[in-house]
């Protein structure tokens, strides 16, 4: 057997051990954007899973893997978590940083010019095994090596002062090499310092989206024909599937249906998680004709109750909103009309919520609710972001807020600007403009837009469609080139949130939320909600908050302060020695005409 065999059969033999164990129950497993914690030498960092889990990193494989199903699998024994639940690793924190912005952004990484602080980077990569991270330092030692020590080549847009200094620098270079000057070195790396503060004043209770599960309710979509089209083909199609494996399994064959999975784009997919999340893109697709809002929930449906700061909430603290994904999606405080006078769950939101497992639709396979907890200003984006709450259980959600301010061009590649075609209301985002630019791809390239976007103002071309758009919208849909034209914001407040959740309701009472006994027929109301029902409690676990703020490292002040202590040294030495000459002559002018008039004047 060659070894190219050999490695294959290892990689099916570890592919088949982690679905047993999976199957069996004996690894967590996550979806891949969930938010994972780390605890790195006592500096706290959140990223998804997924980040983790696809980083070419040899440390975090050791860790994780991606299973069949398309989740994130974490290998028994493998890691080691502190007392707050988050994975521990023993390393610099500060370093971290750039391990952490590399596994997210790859070849984009910025990383500083200090030769010392790279060789300290390049340490870290070989331990989390970075191999690309490795060359990538690597080949900025090359070429600091080959490029000449010219220290004068400033941004555009400068002020008047610094323009002022770089022609005092370019005068200088030309009777001695600027490398002589290590301050104009400080200045040009554009380093950043980062001021950690602790912050204690009142602020406002955070915005929290929650929505349902299931998007759309079964009884209203089936009188859909396009909607029940794919859905009879998505549960024919899992049928062909699960039978494929089987030679005994026999499910008739049925040429309509064939012709659609064709249509779809069902044909040759063997994994049914992979065709559960076509087959639910496919959806926005073809409900987007339809008046959709008989088959979303409605608010008195959906929430059961709600209470902020031991009062009832009003209806009015709530502001509905349709994700073309999630459905009907309602935001509490987006107004920021309440503020956080407590931390404690007492004085946060508790909300009953309620859902309906007999109007699920095929796609949905998850029973439950998503909550987003997100700053006013930020547009929530519910079908990426949040966290799944199971039905029959009472989740608690402790809350922490963190201001983060970064430093634009050249420092930094942040921007707060919305640029031209930005689609979403609210403050700039990363995730905003990427999907604004993914529409305006897509109108370029298909002649139409993606219902699952905004549509662009003033556009003039029709929305895509399965049965005109189907094979160019797939192909937009499915890119998976690299757009970095969109950066993270300058300034930027971000929520870091403890989950914990426990079974509920316990049967201590009979009467939950707005049930009553008889409401449901035979069912009591405990039987109700411990299918349907969950509980969510949202607070702040302590009012006071960090803020990180960048700042230059090294800015024009401290150049010239550095600058003219070198003159004002060097010139200071001059005049001294000149002094000391001219006595010099002195002495030795009356020492030739009198030596006792020499020992005279002999300091």
């Amino acid at each position: 057997m060659t070894a190219r065999s050999q490695n294959s059969v290892g990689k099916t033999s570890m592919a088949s051990t982690l679905y047993r164990q999976q199957a069996s129950g004996q690894m967590k497993q996550y979806h891949g954007n969930e938010i994972v914690e780390l605890n790195v030498g006592g500096s706290f960092f959140a990223t998804r899973y997924q980040t983790l889990a696809t980083s070419n990193s040899s440390y975090f494989e050791a860790m994780f893997r991606i299973a069949e199903t398309g989740r994130v699998v974490e290998l028994p024994g493998s890691v080691l978590k502190d007392s707050s639940g988050r994975i521990f690793i023993d390393r610099d924190g500060e370093l971290f940083r750039f391990v952490l912005q590399y596994m997210r952004d790859g070849k984009h990484t910025t990383l500083p010019q200090d030769p010392n602080h790279l060789r300290m980077i390049r340490r870290e990569a070989d331990f989390f095994g970075l191999q690309g991270l490795r060359q990538l330092i690597d080949k900025l030692f090359s070429e600091n090596e080959k490029q000449p020590s010219n220290y004068l080549a400033y941004q555009r847009q400068q002020t008047a002062a610094i323009e002022e200094m770089t022609r005092l620098l370019q005068k200088l270079s030309q009777q001695q090499n600027v490398s002589n000057y290590p301050q104009s070195n400080g200045y040009r790396r554009y380093d950043v310092s980062v001021a950690i503060q602790l912050q204690f004043q009142q602020r406002a209770f955070p915005a929290v989206t929650l929505c349902n599960l299931n998007p759309f309710k079964k009884s209203v979509i089936s009188n859909y024909p396009n909607v029940q089209r794919l859905l009879d083909t998505y549960e024919y199609t899992m049928h062909q599937v699960a039978c494929s494996g089987d030679p005994s399994c026999l499910y008739p064959a049925n040429s309509t249906l064939e012709s659609y999975r064709e249509l779809y784009g069902f044909n040759g997919i063997k994994d049914t998680a992979a065709l559960q999340t076509k087959a639910t893109n496919i959806l926005t697709l073809e409900i987007a004709t339809y008046n959709v809002t008989p088959a979303v929930i409605n608010f008195t449906d959906f929430i059961q109750g709600c209470s902020f700061n031991t009062e009832d909430c009003k209806t009015s603290d709530w502001t509905p909103f349709l994700d073309p994904r999630m459905g009907q999606c309602f935001a509490f405080n987006l107004q920021s009309q309440y503020m956080a006078k407590r931390a404690g769950p007492i004085y946060g939101l508790r909300v009953i919520l309620k859902t309906n497992i007999s109007e699920f639709i095929a796609t949905t396979d998850v029973a439950g609710m998503r909550v987003l907890v997100h700053d006013q200003q930020e547009y929530p984006f519910p079908d990426i972001f949040g966290y799944n709450v199971q039905t029959g259980s009472s989740t608690s959600i402790g809350v922490t807020f963190q201001q983060m301010s970064r430093l634009s061009e050249p420092y930094g590649s942040c921007t707060d600007d919305k640029p031209s075609g930005y689609l979403y209301d609210r403050d700039y985002s990363t995730e905003g403009c990427q999907r604004s630019r993914y529409q305006y791809e897509m109108i370029a390239n298909c002649d139409c837009y993606d219902p699952n976007y905004p549509d662009p103002e003033n556009t003039t071309v029709p929305m895509c469609q399965v049965d005109a758009n189907m094979e160019c919208w797939m192909d937009q849909t499915n890119a998976t080139s690299a757009d970095n034209s969109c950066t993270q914001p300058c300034n930027e407040g971000v929520y870091e949130v403890t989950v914990s959740s426990a079974k509920w309701p316990s049967g201590s009472v009979t009467t939950i939320g707005e049930c009553k006994e008889g409401m449901y027929g035979d069912s009591t109301c405990l039987e109700v909600f411990q299918q349907n029902g969950a509980m969510i409690e949202i607070f702040y676990e302590k009012l006071n908050y960090e803020t990180m703020d960048e700042s230059p490292a090294y800015g024009l002040t401290n150049l010239l302060s550095d600058f003219g202590g070198q003159i004002g040294l060097w010139l200071g030495m001059s005049i001294v020695s000149l002094i000391e000459f001219c006595v010099l002559l002195f002495q030795l002018f009356v020492s030739c005409g009198s030596p006792k008039a020499g020992d005279a004047v002999a300091f």
